[in-house]
């Protein structure tokens, strides 16, 4: 079939002019329609043969091969029809109609000399019949003398009859057939329409005239419905005057399921290969899914095969390096098929993102449980004029495109809390990409991020990757996707990437809330590490801790790697035997920090750097206790700034601009670490002076922290000797 995308922007029908044009195969059809006008002629002096099929089935293009088969056809083979095209879109009022079909049948009569006679039957004929309003146009009287020129035709003119009979008289003797061909009978207005089924009852018995109508029968049907003569009362009645008219029905094959997949097959092949696509077994599953699930039964015309790819012909070149491929093409098709339902999806974009007050409000979202529910979706696809039928079908395509939609169809709803993978339409930050056909203002396009990190891998800075640095803070959320995304897409400079975000991990705001810019490069470098070779494990740790907050960012990915509930799906011996030689590798840097701050209190520690003991204990509890009790020892660390450190603060989550405040003393580590007999006893003095007076737990200064520990070692002093334990 070659198909490519090349032309799916034109609707034009294909003209017939060479074989390769026939996509449809409908030379077979066009063979059989030939032998039947054959038989027609032979049968019947005149007849009305209707060509039915849908809009956009190809009706037009069938009678394009038709001419074209009639004209290649040599007179002594039996082809000697005479082909009129008569287009009633053409005329704007009922006169002009009426004259334009005498005009187009007069000029199919051949201007041989033989023929004169005919045309004066014909013209005679359609003198007689014209209203009054277009006697002057058919008759060429001068506009400035039709009062008096329409009297004359009025007073001169024969009878109906007697022209009809010198008609065919001339035609029978002339003994040539006229196929006259009328396209799109259903697009006319119920009067138009009317009276051209009157020229064709008037004419039709005429002998050597015949005619080849084409419509859609079910749009035909209610056009005749509307109409004082036919009526929609009884439905049938159409039908009934469509019979009177019609003699032969040519039904145009539909296209079968075979065709139609092949054609989309090819296309979408054709997409792939012009944009440099190489599919991805996740994506032809989900595109699969979709056109098997639905679409595959609305592409059920060439038309509608042709407009959705016309679509995506039309915008993806715009947006091709930045979205989904499989989302814009279900987008296009909501646009081609179902554009309300494409208008409601751009209305409803907040709660089908999850970005609405509703959504992000837990409470609000169970008690608006019915506002988003099945029957309000299915409501809202009714009220987009989406067929009965269809209603499933269409909710399906919405489901692939909105996790939070699909949840709601299928009843019980459940909450969709993770972040779409960039690209995708349910993801936030591209959502209008799709409807905008561009990169909105503000954010930064796929393909220069696609750029930058390939200036990353290379360790050769560049424009793009500037660019992205000076937006790296403001944007942590959309940049930090984009470079986990294509990081999936190559498994290539996984180390260079962690690098990169762990150089540029200090620079983050240091908020407190459950997704800040922070957790985002947490996670994501958490799982960019999980997925690296286990040759680069190391090495990758290694060239975080070379910055500020490196140490800190890579415990994140020591816990996912070594943590009880481990984030690691498909251990190898050998990811397992890199993973090990990491944590070894991490203890010794650890160690090496808290070596380079030894001679500061541990309350004057960064705090980055002091959080690090956490990791420290649930790795090498009695390696961190032995190096913390020497420091003890050694008079560096004095015992209240050890208790102070073990102090533990708290913000309240979800509150914008929310302050940390003291929280706890962590006793069971303090005991652990230290020995809470061994604190007691150190500080006994300060802990009996100190008041009993609640304690600031706004202040994060270390000697607040000195107080706070106080405070509550005191609380606990006195609850144990509540309970007749006391301290030793």
């Amino acid at each position: 079939m070659n198909v490519t995308l090349d032309g799916w922007l034109s609707d034009d029908p294909i003209s017939g002019d060479t074989p390769e044009s026939d996509l449809l195969g409908m030379e077979g059809f066009v063979e059989s329609s030939l032998g039947l006008l054959k038989r027609i002629r032979s049968q019947s002096e005149s007849s009305v043969i209707a060509l039915i099929g849908p809009w956009g089935a190809g009706k037009t293009s069938v009678l394009n091969l038709l001419t074209n088969k009639l004209a290649g056809i040599p007179a002594e083979a039996g082809s000697d029809w005479v082909v009129v095209n008569f287009n009633p879109w053409h005329y704007q009022d009922l006169p002009s109609l009426q004259d334009g079909f005498f005009r187009e049948l007069d000029k199919s009569v051949p201007s041989g000399k033989s023929w004169k006679r005919v045309r004066n039957s014909i013209s005679g004929f359609s003198r007689s019949i014209a209203p009054i309003s277009s006697l002057a146009s058919l008759a060429g009287i001068d506009p400035s003398k039709a009062v008096a020129g329409v009297a004359e035709l009025i007073a001169s003119a024969p009878s109906v009859a007697e022209s009809r009979r010198g008609a065919e008289i001339a035609l029978r003797k002339a003994g040539k057939p006229v196929l006259m061909i009328l396209d799109d009978l259903d697009r006319l207005a119920p009067e138009e329409l009317l009276l051209v089924f009157k020229l064709i009852r008037l004419i039709g018995r005429l002998p050597n005239i015949y005619y080849l109508v084409s419509y859609d029968e079910e749009t035909l049907l209610d056009v005749l419905s509307r109409t004082g003569l036919v009526g929609a009362e009884d439905p049938r009645r159409a039908i009934n005057y469509l019979e009177k008219i019609v003699q032969v029905r040519l039904d145009l094959p539909p296209l079968r399921a075979e065709q139609s997949s092949s054609w989309v097959d090819e296309a979408v092949n054709s997409f792939a290969s012009r944009f440099s696509i190489s599919p991805s077994s996740e994506e032809l599953n989900r595109f699969t899914r979709a056109y098997r699930g639905h679409i595959r039964h609305r592409l059920d015309t060439p038309r509608a095969i042709k407009r959705y790819f016309g679509q995506i012909d039309a915008f993806f070149d715009q947006v091709r390096d930045e979205v989904d491929w499989v989302d814009f093409l279900l987008v296009s098709w909501l646009r081609t098929a179902e554009p309300l339902v494409y208008d409601l999806m751009i209305g409803e974009r907040d709660e089908l993102l999850g970005t609405s007050d509703a959504a992000m409000n837990a409470h609000d979202l169970f008690g608006n449980r019915e506002k988003y529910s099945k029957n309000y979706w299915s409501a809202k696809l009714t009220a987009s004029r989406v067929s009965e039928n269809h209603v499933d079908g269409v909710a399906y395509v919405l489901g692939l495109l909105f996790p939070r939609f699909q949840s709601a169809w299928h009843e019980p709803q459940t909450e969709h809390s993770s972040r779409a993978k960039a690209g995708r339409i349910s993801n936030p930050d591209y959502f209008d990409r799709f409807v905008s056909f561009q990169v909105p203002e503000g954010d930064i396009s796929d393909a220069l991020v696609r750029v930058a990190y390939q200036q990353i891998i290379d360790g050769v800075p560049g424009p793009q990757l500037l660019r992205v640095e000076s937006e790296f803070a403001a944007k942590t959320d959309i940049l930090v996707d984009k470079l986990e995304n294509l990081f999936e897409e190559r498994k290539l400079g996984g180390v260079q990437l962690l690098e990169w975000l762990a150089s540029h991990y200090s620079l983050l705001s240091d908020e407190y809330d459950l997704v800040t810019p922070r957790t985002r490069v947490q996670y994501a470098s958490q799982r960019v590490y999980l997925s690296l070779p286990a040759t680069d494990v190391v090495a990758a740790l290694e060239s975080a801790a070379q910055h500020e907050e490196g140490l800190a960012l890579a415990s994140f990915w020591i816990y996912a790697a070594t943590g009880t509930d481990r984030f690691l799906t498909r251990d190898t011996p050998e990811r397992l035997a890199a993973h090990a030689d990491a944590q070894v590798r991490f203890l010794k840097l650890v160690q090496e920090e808290f070596d380079r701050h030894r001679n500061l209190s541990p309350l004057d520690f960064p705090v980055h750097v002091w959080n690090l003991i956490w990791d420290w204990i649930r790795l090498d509890e009695n390696g961190a206790r032995i190096w913390l009790q020497a420091a003890i020892r050694e008079g560096a660390w004095p015992m209240l700034d050890v208790a102070g450190s073990f102090v533990v603060a708290q913000s309240s989550v979800g509150s914008a601009g929310a302050k940390r405040t003291l929280r706890s003393l962590e006793l069971e580590t303090l005991d652990r670490m230290v020995g809470l007999n061994r604190v007691y006893e150190s500080l006994r003095s300060e802990i009996e002076d100190v008041d009993s007076s609640p304690p600031n737990i706004s202040d994060m200064t270390p000697n607040s922290r000195r107080q706070f520990a106080l405070k509550m070692l005191k609380k606990e002093r006195l609850e144990s000797q509540s309970e007749g334990e006391g301290f030793l």
